[in-house]
C-alpha cells in the first residue's frame, strides 16, 4: 500500500515536471512579397508580436547576422534578400521564450523563389516555452528530489 502511494507521489512529481506544449502563446506568421518581403507575426490569439527581434542569416555566414531589425507595433517587418547571395536564408523573430523561424530561398539571377518558403518551426511543433528563465533548472530539480525520496523511503520499507 505504501509502495503504491511512493509511486503515485514519483509519477505526478514527473508529470508535473514536464514543460507542456504553450498552444495558447503559438507564433503564426505570415507574409506577401511586394517590392519587399514583407512578414506579420502574431500570437495565436491574434495579438500582434510588438517589438520582437528578427535576426536574418545570410548563406554565406551563418554565424555573423546579415540583418537584424524589430516588429513594429501590430507585428510587422520586412527586408529584401540580397540576390547577389543565393541559397537559404534564415530568419528568427523572437519575443521572450515565443520563436518563428523562416527559410528563404534565394535562386540566382531570379531572386527570391516565393514559392518556398518554408517555416522551419514546422519540425518543432511541440517547442516547450519555460514560465521563467529558471524553469528548467526547477523542473530538474524536483526530478532528483522525487527521485532521492522515493529512493530513501523504498530502502526504509524494506529495512
Amino acid at each position: 500500500m505504501i509502495r503504491n502511494w511512493i509511486a503515485a507521489i514519483a509519477a505526478l512529481i514527473v508529470l508535473l515536471g514536464f514543460p507542456a506544449s504553450a498552444s495558447a502563446h503559438m507564433v503564426e506568421t505570415n507574409y506577401v512579397m511586394n517590392d519587399l518581403l514583407e512578414f506579420q507575426s502574431a500570437f495565436s490569439t491574434g495579438e500582434p508580436l510588438q517589438q520582437a527581434t528578427v535576426t536574418i542569416y545570410a548563406p554565406n555566414d551563418s554565424e555573423e547576422p546579415w540583418m537584424e531589425l524589430t516588429t513594429d507595433d501590430e507585428g510587422r517587418f520586412a527586408f529584401l534578400p540580397d540576390p547577389a547571395i543565393p541559397g537559404d536564408w534564415d530568419v528568427y523573430i523572437r519575443l521572450g521564450t515565443h520563436e518563428d523561424i523562416w527559410t528563404i530561398p534565394v535562386n540566382p539571377g531570379t531572386g527570391v523563389d516565393f514559392d518556398h518558403i518554408v517555416d522551419g518551426s514546422q519540425g518543432h511543433p511541440t517547442i516547450a516555452h519555460w514560465p521563467s528563465p529558471h524553469g528548467a533548472g526547477m523542473i530538474v530539480a524536483l526530478g532528483v528530489a522525487g527521485v532521492v525520496l522515493t529512493t530513501r523511503l523504498s530502502d526504509r520499507l524494506r529495512a
